[in-house]
């Protein structure tokens, strides 16, 4: 599979995805489904979802500049700002079903609308606040890496801060977040 959707980047072939009608290609756009937290200063991002200082808030409209097997490459039209997105084996998953899990035609608006105030908070600060529910903190931080938080409907995520360092974050009874630990 790898192979086969290496060769195909190679030949100027779309990544294709289980929307039918969006496709990551040079020139394409797309609204980011989760907030993003990239190294700012280097203007990259992992698929391992380290969560650097950086934001780049939910539902921002991004144009592909250049798409390969390994990385993609995206302008966030608000701000100009050119960022390199990295496969990282610390992921645990395919870059393209990662990939799935961030960009899409247009983000779920509804389902923002409907979260809890503190929930809203939570997104737009980038941060994970004690009361949010699961999907908030999914929309405020990104899925977790499935390499160490394969499940979660599980009470423990845990995120990278970097490749070195790790940060739990705990889920009550009813999922909702409760603390983090390792934060620095």
């Amino acid at each position: 599979m790898r192979i086969l959707f290496a060769a195909l980047c190679l030949v100027g072939f779309a990544i294709p995805y289980a929307h039918a009608d969006f496709r990551i290609e040079e020139n394409a756009k797309a609204q980011l489904l989760v907030n993003l937290h990239p190294d700012a200063r280097k203007a990259r991002l992992y698929s391992a979802n380290f969560q650097q200082d950086g934001l780049i808030p939910i539902c921002s409209e991004v144009q592909f500049t250049d798409v390969d097997d390994n990385s993609i490459k995206f302008t966030v039209l608000a701000t100009g700002t050119e960022y390199t997105y990295i496969h990282h084996r610390a992921g645990g998953q395919y870059f393209e079903l990662h990939l799935e899990q961030i960009f899409g035609t247009k983000c779920n608006q509804a389902a923002l609308d409907n979260l809890s105030a503190t929930d809203k908070t939570g997104v737009k600060l980038g941060k994970a606040l004690p009361g949010m529910t699961k999907a908030g903190v999914v929309f405020a931080l990104g899925s977790p890496p499935v390499l160490y938080t394969p499940n979660q409907d599980n009470n423990e995520w845990i995120y990278y801060r970097n490749r070195f360092v790790k940060n739990y974050y705990y889920f009550d009874e009813q999922g909702l977040f409760t603390r983090a630990t390792g934060i620095h």
